[in-house]
């Protein structure tokens, strides 16, 4: 029986399977853990801040276009949140899209790059102009 358990785990790895059952089983472990925080949550009235919600969004887009599948397993079972959507957030990600521009052609890359590239301009620009000013 060892032998026959042993060859499964070697083809499991050999097929890089075993990862991804590891990742689903931590990501089961940390919702069963965090059912019990999230029933206590709950009775006390608290509620996830909807900032929490939208970079909650922005980081599984940002792990899934990067191919970080078993990462984004584990986030999945360890928001604090998980029954919130992103249509709860809806307005706000289409608010960031309005603030950074967001064009046509640069939707297939996450929201999270255009945020951080216009943070990045910005303080390129402030570097710019503070040379400048002295």
């Amino acid at each position: 029986m060892a032998d026959l358990s042993e060859a499964i785990k070697n083809r499991l790895e050999d097929d890089g399977k075993l990862e991804s059952i590891r990742s689903l089983l931590r990501a089961e472990v940390f919702k069963y853990f965090n059912s019990k925080v999230l029933d206590d949550a709950g009775k006390n009235g608290i509620e996830t801040p909807k900032l929490n919600i939208v970079i909650d969004e922005l980081v599984m887009e940002y792990l899934k276009f990067n191919g970080h599948i078993h990462t984004l397993n584990t986030f999945k079972g360890e928001r604090q949140h998980a029954q919130k959507r992103e249509e709860d957030v809806g307005p706000e990600i289409e608010s960031l899209k309005c603030t950074f521009a967001l064009k046509k052609d640069e939707g297939r890359f996450p929201l999270l790059y255009k945020i951080v590239q216009g943070i990045l301009n910005k303080i390129s620009l402030q570097k710019h102009v503070n040379k400048n000013n002295y």
